[in-house]
């Protein structure tokens, strides 16, 4: 004897639907009718789902974190292959060029501070010193070099230890220093700069 098939009905409103599909309930479909759970969402305040969205995102962050970075390095040629040909493609395009311009104009401090850690990476340190550290120290030293105290908005970083004989990329060994001042202590320890410089006959 085959048993009847009842149809569903919303609890709310008692019509036969239509229903929204849900995977984790035992019949496949949603408690409430499309237009019962569209006046319940009407009634959550303003940016209620994107809050809980961000509340969610926020909760298993370092989770997949972790998991797209294992990933990446599981296929790290495969991604390295197919970021260089997006690259190719992408690269000479004037809308990619204007939009990366504008883009570097407006993150100037990110952009250097990244050239900084890739120098340095290229010198055997793996240390980062980041955007927001580097604008903390101009801040800790009112944008003044550390060596001829003059007020400058174009310093550069100086390695008090130089990176050549073994100090480390890291925010506690750097000072602002202007230009000339970075070129005359070169590669040289703290003390080079205690010397007068060096001034030319004439």
């Amino acid at each position: 004897m085959s048993s009847k098939i009842v149809p569903k009905r919303c609890p709310k409103c008692g019509s036969l639907g239509p229903f929204v599909t849900d995977r984790t309930r035992p019949d496949g479909l949603t408690s409430h009718c499309r237009s019962c759970r569209a006046q319940k969402q009407k009634s959550y305040p303003p940016g209620y789902g994107a809050a809980r969205t961000r509340k969610s995102y926020w909760k298993h962050h370092e989770r997949r974190r972790a998991a797209a970075k294992a990933a990446y390095i599981r296929d790290i040629e495969k991604q390295r292959a197919r970021a260089k040909c997006w690259w190719e493609k992408v690269k000479n395009l004037p809308e990619h060029k204007a939009k990366y311009k504008s883009w570097v104009d407006s993150h100037r401090e990110i952009v250097r501070a990244y050239c900084r850690n890739d120098y340095a990476k290229r010198r055997g340190q793996d240390g980062i010193i980041t955007a927001d550290e580097w604008l903390d120290v101009l801040e800790f030293f009112d944008n003044r070099c550390a060596y001829c105290f003059v007020q400058s908005l174009n310093l550069t970083q100086d390695h008090v230890i130089p990176l050549s004989r073994g100090g480390e990329n890291v925010v506690g060994n750097v000072v602002p220093a202007c230009n000339s001042c970075n070129t005359r202590k070169r590669n040289h320890l703290i003390f080079t700069m205690l010397q007068p410089p060096k001034r030319s006959a004439a």
